[in-house]
C-alpha cells in the first residue's frame, strides 16, 4: 500500500496593517479680546496759589557778650603775714578760678572742712579727742609717762613723741594691721608719725615740762584725705588736755606750751576745664592735684614744716607761695577753733601759754 501523502501546512495568515492615527485637529486659535479704550483723564482744577506772607522782619542780631576778665586781686591784707628768705610775703590774694565754683562736697575753694570734736572720747588717757573733718575720722590720745628716754636722762628735759597707724577698715577695703605677723610699719607710717612728733614737740618748751614723756596716739578710723593734718590738729587738742591734767595736779609749776600748732594742706586741682587753688584737699581732689602741699604753723603764722610735691611740671614761685598763704590762713582758723574747743571742755589754753617775751 501506498502511503498516503502528508497534508501541506497551511500558510499563517499575514498579519493586518495597524491603521495609522488620524491626525489631530488643530486647535483654533482663540480670538484677541479686542482693547477697551482708555478712559480720557479728567484735567484736576489748578489751585489758585494763595498770596505770600509778608516776610516777618529780621531780628537784631544780639551783641557778643564781652569775654569775662579774670577776677581782680583781693586786696584784702593778709595779717602777720612772715617774710621767707628774706623776701617780702605775698600781701594780696591770687585770684583764682571765675566766679565762685564749688567742690564735689559743696565747699567752696578757700574753705575748711568744718571739723567736729569729742573731748574725753578715751577715758582712760591724760587727754583724748575723737576728731572728724569730712570723711575723715581720728582718734587722738595723750599719756604721760614718768620717765623720758635714756638720751634724755638727767637732763630735766621732757620728750613728746607720737604713734600714728590706720585702722584696718579705715578704707572702703580692709587690710591687714601693721607691725602683725609678718607686715612691718611702712615707710608711711613711720614718715607720718615722726611728722606729728616734730610738729607736736615744736609747740611745747621740752625743757619746762620736765623729765616726763608725753606720747600722742593717732589711730585713723575712717580715711577720706588729710589723715597726717587731721592727726596733727588733733593730737595738739589731746596734748593741751594732758597738759591741763598736770597742772591742775600741780606737776607744772609755769606755762609750758609755745603756741597752738595745727595742718592743713592745700593744691592745685583741675575744676570745670581750669586749675583751682584749693585748700584741705579731701581724697578725691588730693589724688588728682597737680600739686599737693601739706603745712604746719602755729597760730603766730610761723612754719614748722612744709611737704609740697608738683606732679609733671614745675610750679611757678608766685603760685607756690599763693597755696602757703591759703595753708597759713587755714592753720589760723584751725588754731581758732582748737581754742574754742579747749573753752568748751572747761582748758584755758591761755594759763597753759608762755607769754611771747619768754619763748625762745
Amino acid at each position: 500500500m501506498r502511503p498516503k501523502p502528508k497534508p501541506k501546512p497551511k500558510p499563517k495568515p499575514k498579519p493586518k496593517p495597524e491603521p495609522e492615527p488620524e491626525p489631530k485637529p488643530k486647535p483654533k486659535p482663540k480670538p484677541k479680546p479686542e482693547p477697551k479704550p482708555k478712559p480720557k483723564p479728567v484735567p484736576k482744577p489748578v489751585p489758585k496759589p494763595e498770596p505770600e506772607p509778608e516776610p516777618l522782619p529780621k531780628p537784631l542780631p544780639k551783641p557778643n557778650p564781652p569775654p569775662n576778665p579774670p577776677p581782680p586781686p583781693d586786696p584784702r591784707p593778709i595779717p602777720n603775714a612772715p617774710s621767707r628768705h628774706g623776701r617780702p610775703a605775698l600781701t594780696t590774694r591770687l585770684p583764682m578760678t571765675p566766679a565762685t565754683p564749688r567742690r564735689l562736697d559743696g565747699r567752696a575753694l578757700r574753705a575748711l572742712r568744718t571739723p567736729v570734736t569729742e573731748i574725753g572720747f578715751h577715758r582712760p588717757s591724760e587727754g583724748s579727742v575723737l576728731y572728724r573733718c569730712g570723711g575723715t575720722v581720728v582718734l587722738c590720745t595723750a599719756s604721760v609717762d614718768a620717765k623720758v628716754p635714756p638720751f634724755l636722762e638727767g637732763t630735766g628735759k621732757g620728750w613728746i613723741t607720737a604713734e600714728y597707724q590706720m585702722h584696718p577698715r579705715a578704707n572702703p577695703k580692709r587690710e591687714g594691721r601693721e607691725g602683725r605677723g609678718s607686715k612691718q610699719l611702712s615707710g608711711r607710717t613711720h614718715e607720718i608719725q615722726r611728722l606729728i612728733g616734730r610738729a607736736l614737740r615744736a609747740a611745747v618748751d621740752l625743757g619746762r615740762l620736765g623729765e616726763r614723756q608725753i606720747t600722742v596716739d593717732c589711730d585713723v578710723l575712717e580715711a577720706d584725705g588729710g589723715t597726717r593734718t587731721a592727726s596733727i590738729t588733733g593730737g595738739f587738742i589731746a596734748l593741751a588736755l594732758a597738759l591741763a591734767k598736770l597742772t591742775s595736779q600741780g606737776l607744772l609749776a609755769q606755762p609750758v606750751v609755745r603756741s597752738p600748732v595745727a595742718a592743713t594742706s592745700v593744691g592745685l586741682v583741675e575744676l570745670d576745664g581750669g586749675e583751682a587753688v584749693m585748700l584741705d584737699l579731701a581724697y578725691v581732689e588730693d589724688s588728682k592735684a597737680r600739686v599737693d602741699l601739706n603745712l604746719v604753723a602755729n597760730e603766730r603764722r610761723e612754719m614748722i614744716e612744709v611737704q609740697g610735691t608738683a606732679e609733671g611740671e614745675p610750679i611757678p614761685r608766685p603760685r607756690l607761695d599763693a597755696l602757703i598763704d591759703l595753708a597759713l590762713e587755714g592753720v589760723a582758723t584751725l588754731c581758732a577753733l582748737q581754742r574754742s574747743t579747749l573753752k568748751g571742755a572747761g582748758v584755758d589754753l591761755g594759763a597753759l601759754t608762755m607769754p611771747q617775751g619768754e619763748v625762745a
